[in-house]
């Protein structure tokens, strides 16, 4: 997320950050690996470290992108790592929860597969994957609110909009067939 505001990360949220940051199961969170692709100036990661995760990481593509972050969180639980959805820069399953809050809509068009099948590699076997995207980012219009369903062992949450039963399974039927 480009901080064009020099936006420093903080405890006080609003919009659409309030709904991502309560969406999350605190179980998903303490004491847990998280991986936070698309990182912006950390506002996740703050939140997270106040909720006592044992480790999170947050990636963006350069480190113009990461210098909020990494100048403003200053806690060795939280690294800031240059890499993308499409390559993360992480070994196979090594986080609990990853999260992508609208990172879909900023990769290429249809590398989407690709930025699924990274995140199953880095996400343990029973590990959460929470995810939103944007209306009309090219997977499918938009998405449920908090609608949580199984995929293999490892979930799937994401927020936002209103999604049709058809599009839900859909888009969990394309996820299946992606993941081994």
């Amino acid at each position: 997320m480009k901080n064009i505001l020099n936006v420093k990360p903080d405890l006080d949220l609003n919009a659409r950050l309030v709904f991502s940051n309560e969406l999350v199961d605190i179980a998903d969170l303490k004491n847990k690996r998280v991986l936070d692709i698309g990182c912006g100036f950390g506002w996740f990661e703050l939140n997270a470290l106040k909720k006592g995760v044992k480790e999170i990481a947050g990636i963006e593509i350069s480190a113009e992108d990461l210098k909020a972050a990494r100048s403003n969180i200053k806690d060795g639980r939280a690294v800031f790592k240059i890499g993308g959805a499409l390559k993360l820069p992480f070994k196979d399953n090594y986080f609990d929860t990853v999260v992508a809050w609208e990172v879909v809509e900023h990769i290429p068009k249809n590398t989407e597969d690709k930025m699924f099948k990274e995140v199953y590699r880095v996400l343990k076997k029973k590990g959460t994957f929470y995810l939103s995207f944007s209306f009309e980012s090219g997977i499918i219009s938009v998405a449920n609110l908090s609608q949580l369903r199984l995929i293999d062992s490892r979930r799937l949450a994401y927020p936002i909009g209103e999604m049709s039963e058809t599009d839900f399974v859909r888009l969990k039927e394309k996820l299946k067939a992606l993941l081994p």
